[in-house]
């Protein structure tokens, strides 16, 4: 996932409009909403360091420049 945002924020540097979606599996610890890929371990709470991305992290990459930035975000969230 790490690799995918470093190749989309390349790309919003020439963008109009921004459009993250993603479909798949979230969770709230803390009040903090985390993106979880298809092979994230998440054990305990740690883990989220090393297998989860903030969602804060997307919604920071986006208000960078001003356009119209798009998160729809599809996430069953336990």
């Amino acid at each position: 996932m790490e690799r995918l945002l470093e190749s989309f924020r390349d790309k919003l540097e020439r963008a109009d409009v921004a459009l993250v979606f993603d479909a798949g599996h979230g969770l709230m610890v803390n009040g903090e909403n985390y993106l979880v890929p298809v092979d994230g371990k998440i054990e305990r709470e740690s883990d989220l360091i090393f297998h989860a991305i903030p969602a804060r992290t997307i919604q920071a990459l986006l208000e960078q420049a001003n356009r119209v930035n798009i998160i729809i975000l599809d996430a069953c969230r336990d």
